[in-house]
């Protein structure tokens, strides 16, 4: 047996397992580790005769070498492994954790660390529309498409998803404690060019497909405005070693939701904050509008140049701040021009950027988020010290990463094939309001916040269903769970959904811990079922598993639309669980929900006996 033909026959099943793996490197291993052709045709007792392929791998066993080339593929498939975690959280989760590690604190327990940022909210409408338009193999292509272009104009500005917010995005520049006035300059005019750059390139985005003149009303446009604002923010990493979950808290979400607020489609509206570390050749741009929010003219800003902002810092042995070298290109930026940038280094801890514009230690995020995007979008040549060291963070740390991965993706991560996510399904979905959380978010109180993620997560698991996300938007503080989508649908998901809402009231009646009694005002949550898209939102390098489509939205209006302690489902909803004899329904008065013409019919769930639960 020939060492090639054995190589090529081996080579298609690492392909299919090992997919992003360098070719040459697979091809290495694999011939290099089986003899030769003139071995092979050596014969064990002189008789002229060639090794057949199980005497070869029992040569290679008996030797080791076949045990040590199938560990070098394992290193580089957990290395793949670990990097594809990464598209799941934020640059900022291995700060948060560092930090952890730092403070001796074990990465199963919930942590909280508090930063300076330059925040920018991206709201998208349409989302609801293409769904329902294009079904689920148009939604996953036109949403991969639009979102890859905001994210990487966003990583080109040196900006971090924090979020995804449903149809939302939230960027942050983040920064040490204090930083300098020119710090806080420079990430608010990249936050600014960012935007412009998105609203110029992106606004508008046509998703339709074979839309022709006699069918306009088909025709599906994602739009976009946006909203900027700046201050404190409180990052909480919390959950246990099932789920965990990225949260961020603090004031300056408030005022950024106004400033999203006042903007309408196309439009850009920053706080007043932002506007005053804003240039003086963007003063003339700004228009006040009322509530201290002024809308900012980005035809004005010159962003056709891709003008490159983009972070870099040398890490501090003692405090761990970093200086930050700020770069501007008058073309457009390649991934080449990136990678490039990631490679220049500096000799200073200070340095000036082509305005003479002096930046200072603790200029900008830590060191290790801007080493983590440039590793994550592929801007660092694989055989660097940089690259090596961060992938070797990532894989060292694959298990706290991957508990931040939704459980219907991990097994997809393991085999690599996060492509294939992508559905119409029909599900139930449950949004919780937690307000009584958010002063506790704003203050950095970890520890009921903690609570009420973990009994909300660990309610909704026992029942079969997905814990979606946990988040602070311009709704307050919701959670959201999911009943349907794979690898939690069951024939009663709307009893189940039905059950754990009513528990989550029962148990936080009794109290929190560490919200010293008040729960005040309670949850009140929003039920309702129907047909949704569930995939993946985002590109190849950022992403999250979302559920998008109208019953989505209509749940998330009804728990608007319920008064504190109280449940507000949909006729679907109570059609479908209405053959339980545990559970009786009260029409409430209909509600005129955002989106809607007509009031919509609801209902409130009653359980008999609490006892009875329909998962056991």
């Amino acid at each position: 047996v020939q060492a090639e033909p054995v190589c090529n026959q081996h080579e298609p099943q690492v392909v299919a397992r090992y997919g992003d793996i360098n070719l040459q490197m697979r091809r290495s291993i694999f011939c290099n580790s089986l003899p030769s052709s003139a071995e092979a045709s050596q014969t064990g007792a002189g008789e002229g005769r060639r090794l057949s392929l199980k005497d070869q791998v029992r040569r290679l066993s008996s030797s080791g070498l076949l045990k040590a080339e199938s560990r070098k593929l394992e290193v580089l498939h957990l290395k793949a492994q670990g990097k594809s975690y990464l598209r799941f959280s934020p640059a900022l989760l291995l700060e948060v954790l560092r930090d952890a590690q730092e403070q001796n604190v074990e990465p199963g327990r919930p942590m909280a660390t508090t930063f300076f940022m330059v925040l920018l909210l991206l709201d998208i409408s349409g989302f609801t529309r293409m769904s329902s338009k294009l079904g689920a193999e148009g939604t996953r292509r036109h949403s991969n498409v639009f979102f890859k272009g905001i994210i990487d104009d966003i990583v080109r500005h040196g900006g971090d998803v924090l979020k995804f917010l449903g149809d939302a995005l939230l960027v942050a520049w983040p920064m040490r404690l204090n930083p300098s006035t020119v710090a806080q300059e420079a990430g608010a005019e990249a936050a600014v060019k960012c935007a412009a750059r998105i609203m110029a390139k992106r606004n508008g985005y046509m998703a339709s497909d074979d839309v022709s003149d006699n069918c306009l009303e088909d025709e599906v446009i994602l739009n976009l405005h946006c909203g900027v604002a700046v201050g404190d923010v409180h990052v909480f990493d919390i959950g246990d070693d099932t789920r965990r979950e990225v949260l961020v808290g603090g004031a300056v979400l408030s005022e950024l939701g106004k400033a999203g607020a006042a903007a309408a489609s196309g439009e850009i509206a920053v706080a007043q904050s932002v506007a005053n570390l804003l240039p003086e050749s963007y003063r003339s741009s700004l228009i006040p509008t009322l509530g201290g929010v002024l809308k900012l003219d980005w035809s004005s800003i010159d962003c056709d140049g891709s003008t490159l902002e983009y972070f870099r810092q040398h890490a501090k042995a003692v405090d761990h701040t970093a200086s930050s070298l700020w770069r501007r290109a008058s073309t457009d930026v390649t991934n080449s021009d990136l990678k490039n940038l990631c490679d220049t280094d500096s000799d200073s801890d200070e340095s000036e950027d082509t305005n003479g514009r002096r930046t200072e230690p603790g200029a900008a995020a830590h060191s290790l988020i801007a080493s983590q995007l440039a590793f994550q979008f592929d801007m660092l040549e694989p055989v660097s010290t940089e690259y090596e060291s961060m992938a070797k963070h990532a894989t060292d740390n694959a298990r706290f990463l991957a508990t931040h991965v939704p459980v219907a993706c991990r097994t997809h991560v393991e085999r690599n094939t996060l492509d294939m996510l992508g559905e119409l399904r029909h599900v139930t979905t449950l949004f919780v309001a937690c307000d009584f959380l958010i002063s506790h978010l704003n203050r950095g109180n970890v520890t009921p916040v903690h609570a009420t993620f973990c009994t909300i997560m660990n309610l909704t698991l026992e029942s079969g269903g997905m814990f979606r996300q946990f988040v602070l938007d311009d709704k307050g503080c919701v959670a959201i769970c999911a009943w349907g989508v794979p690898g939690n649908s069951h024939y009663d998901n709307e009893q189940r959904a039905i059950h754990v809402a009513l528990e989550i009231k029962r148990l936080f009646l009794k109290g929190v811990p560490g919200a010293q009694g008040d729960t005040e005002p309670g949850p009140h949550m929003g039920l309702a079922s129907g047909e949704v898209y569930v995939g993946l939102v985002g590109s190849m390098q950022r992403c999250e598993y979302a559920m998008t489509g109208p019953s989505v939205n209509l749940a998330a209006r009804l728990m608007g639309k319920a008064p504190p302690w109280h449940v507000y489902l949909t006729s679907a909803v109570r059609d479908a669980a209405s053959s339980n004899i545990n559970v009786q329904f009260c029409e409430c008065a209909a509600v005129k929900a955002k989106g809607y013409d007509t009031a919509i019919v609801v209902f409130e769930p009653h359980l008999r006996d609490m006892r009875l639960v329909p998962w056991n």
